[in-house]
């Protein structure tokens, strides 16, 4: 089993939303059972996705953001150790 971990983007116009993509790959592309995917709102595929997310969570979702297995968990950049640590948690659950 791996963790989703999602991140909204309008692209690369959205100095936030690179910012904070950036920082997702940075601080976990390295670690194991970790799949990091980009949302891009304006294709086709990406708003259809942010429409599901945004349907679950009965508003918008914010833009940029991190979704991890579906559920929002940050709607700011978080710092790469706050981020690395709540992963660890939700990679505990899969284990568990």
């Amino acid at each position: 089993m791996s963790v989703l971990v999602e991140v909204l983007s309008e692209g690369q116009h959205c100095m936030p939303c690179v910012y904070m993509e950036k920082l997702v790959f940075e601080a976990l592309s390295s670690v194991p059972g970790i799949d990091i995917k980009v949302i891009y709102t304006k294709d086709p595929s990406g708003a259809k996705r942010f429409r599901e997310l945004s349907k679950a969570m009965k508003k918008v979702a914010p833009v940029p953001s991190i979704f991890i297995n579906g559920k929002l968990v940050y709607d700011s950049t978080p710092s790469a150790e706050e981020l690395r640590a709540i992963v660890r948690e939700y990679l505990k659950e899969e284990i568990e």
